[in-house]
C-alpha cells in the first residue's frame, strides 16, 4: 500500500485534471499503508510516508487550479481572443 500511496501520489501531482482525487486516494492509502506497518512492523513507512505529503501537495495544487480557473471565468478577461486591430 505504501508504494501505491506514492505512485498515486506522484500521478496527482503531476496531473492537473486528477489531482484532486489522485491525491485524496494518495492519502488514504498512506494512512492506510502507515497503521498497517505500526501494526506488522514491515518496512516502507518512508514511502507511505512520503504518498501521504505528496498527496496532500497535490490536493492543494488542484485546490489552487479550480481557484483560479473560478477566478478567471468569473472575471471574464479572455486575452487571448483579444482583437489588437
Amino acid at each position: 500500500m505504501a508504494i501505491a500511496s506514492l505512485v498515486v501520489s506522484l500521478v496527482g501531482l503531476f496531473c492537473c485534471y486528477f489531482g484532486l482525487i489522485a491525491g485524496i486516494v494518495a492519502v488514504v492509502l498512506g494512512m492506510m499503508a502507515k497503521k498497517q506497518i505500526a501494526e506488522t512492523g514491515q518496512n516502507g513507512a518512508g514511502m507511505a510516508k512520503a504518498g501521504t505529503i505528496i498527496g496532500f501537495v497535490a490536493i492543494a495544487l488542484s485546490v489552487i487550479w479550480i481557484l483560479l480557473l473560478i477566478i478567471g471565468a468569473a472575471t471574464g478577461n479572455n486575452s487571448f481572443y483579444y482583437n489588437y486591430g
